[in-house]
């Protein structure tokens, strides 16, 4: 086994959890990846599992050290990036209270609107420089303590995704920065728990966890995770961040202006600033270095749309195999999909519709449609959603010049290009298969312990560049208008469509 230094990140999905190897030249040593499920109890009803999440998370880490060929004992710090936000309530004990909603699930309509007509969203937005939605935490939390008081009641915490497997390696409470952000509750200029909005809520802040920095210490390796895992009891962990801020840190994107655009089961593209910029249809997020903020705007279901076609119009959950044919099948349809559009609004939409009724379409289905038209036009779908966000930050005057890609979604060189073609941007993709939101915590960890700064991380790694094709370019100029047509000539029906179901 070779004697080195290595830094354990660690990123809680919303499919999978990642573990990355780094050593302390930044260099990747290895990493594992590991999906788990998701729970869509309603149409906006969306859970995960938190043991689910700990069981894979230790698969990974168990995997990444197998396959890194070292031993443990040489890591010498853990990061924890995460989904965001979620809603986990543990008891006195530590003990999850059930499942956690996580970002996607959008039940807490109501408690949005009760937010609204009594707070107000001016008043949300000072705090939090984001808008009311279901999408934050507060109107979930909102909603259980509304319609679920007993389990409010019984809960001693709550925790973010990353916060639980934090508490699992060390036995500590903690929220990081980024994620407090998020949550709504957050003075995000003070840097402390806004009591005055708590307390006009009814919201018990005692329920809430310590706000640690991203490349904050929170305690170390318990002895039960040591022998779980191998590792030297007291490692320290770090608080780490959300998965939004650790992937443009894995990226190495650290600097004002720079923009980049992660494509997982959602997709967004987002903006390094200098300063806080709120703004109406996107979400201001806390960077995890140097002070410095992102202005993103995220869909719901991009790749998510993918893999549902795969689970359940193939029929094929848990073949990732599927994707390379979904690559092959997409190339031989011409751009515009033979007369196809998609509306990729499975679970609601995020930015810039924040619209938890929105659903998903296929539009101008015909005799000859087929399965490779249908995978195209998700492809091509999802791309209009990206190039709707790109035009809300051009008119804050925050034009993309330089676009970075990262996530799975790059795996694929046709969905990559037709984003290129949709977005009329040029598109340098960094890594290629490296996964950069555990990247990005893995270099939190090799920073809290060593003194590094993100100032001394070598230069971004580009291993592709996609250019727009002319041509496709003025195609997709036509499509692009009928694709927001859709949506804004069926929002009212969506609506109905979704409350008629309630009824029933």
């Amino acid at each position: 086994m070779p004697f080195i230094d290595a830094y354990l990140g660690i990123d809680l999905g919303t499919t999978s959890v990642k573990a990355t190897l780094i050593d302390r030249d930044w260099g990747v040593l290895q990493q594992r990846r590991i999906e788990y499920s998701s729970y869509q109890i309603k149409p906006m009803w969306i859970e995960q599992d938190p043991w689910e999440w700990w069981s894979a998370a230790c698969r990974a880490i168990r995997e990444v050290i197998g396959l890194a060929q070292i031993d443990a004992k040489l890591i010498k710090a853990v990061s924890v990036s995460g989904q965001a936000p979620s809603l986990l309530g543990v008891d006195p004990e530590g003990q999850p209270l059930g499942r956690a909603m996580i970002w996607m699930d959008r039940r807490s309509e109501d408690a949005c609107r009760m937010l609204a007509s009594t707070v107000g969203e001016s008043a949300v937005r000072a705090v939090s420089g984001n808008r009311i939605d279901p999408y934050y935490m507060l109107p979930k939390l909102l909603w259980e303590m509304n319609h679920a008081h007993d389990k409010y009641r019984k809960t001693a915490r709550y925790l973010q995704a990353n916060g639980w497997i934090v508490f699992q390696l060390t036995g500590q409470y903690s929220m990081d920065v980024s994620h407090a952000a998020l949550t709504q509750l957050y003075h995000i200029h003070r840097g402390e728990w806004e009591a005055s909005l708590m307390k006009e809520l009814g919201i018990d802040g005692s329920k809430l966890p310590n706000v640690y920095d991203c490349t904050e210490v929170v305690g170390g390796i318990s002895r039960r995770a040591a022998e779980l895992f191998g590792l030297t009891e007291g490692t320290p962990v770090i608080a780490g961040a959300i998965d939004g801020a650790a992937a443009p840190l894995g990226l190495k994107l650290y600097q004002a202006h720079q923009s980049f655009e992660m494509s997982g089961q959602s997709s967004g593209i987002g903006m390094i600033l200098d300063q806080p910029v709120s703004h109406p249809n996107l979400a201001l997020l806390r960077h995890c270095v140097d002070d410095k903020w992102i202005l993103k705007g995220s869909m719901s279901a991009s790749g998510g749309s993918l893999r549902w076609f795969r689970d359940h119009v193939d029929e094929a959950p848990g073949h990732p195999e599927m994707y390379g044919e979904y690559e092959k099948l997409a190339a031989a349809v011409p751009p515009g999909s033979n007369g196809l559009l998609y509306l990729p609004y499975l679970a609601g939409e995020r930015a810039p519709l924040w619209d938890s009724y929105a659903k998903g379409v296929f539009f101008g289905l015909h005799y000859q449609t087929g399965r490779a038209d249908m995978v195209r036009a998700i492809m091509e779908g999802t791309a209009y959603g990206l190039k709707s966000i790109l035009g809300e930050l051009e008119k804050v005057n925050l034009c993309v010049t330089d676009l970075y890609g990262t996530g799975g979604g790059y795996l694929n060189q046709e969905w990559s290009q037709i984003k290129a073609d949709i977005l009329e941007k040029e598109i340098q993709v960094a890594f290629g298969d490296i996964e950069t939101a555990s990247l990005g915590s893995s270099y939190l960890a090799l920073m809290a312990v060593t003194g590094l700064k993100a100032s001394q991380l070598p230069g971004v790694s580009i291993t592709r560049t996609y250019r727009p094709n002319e041509q496709n370019q003025r195609r997709y100029r036509g499509y692009y208008a009928m694709f927001k047509s859709l949506y804004e000539n069926n929002k009212d029906m969506f609506r109905n469509l979704s409350l008629v179901g309630e009824m029933n």
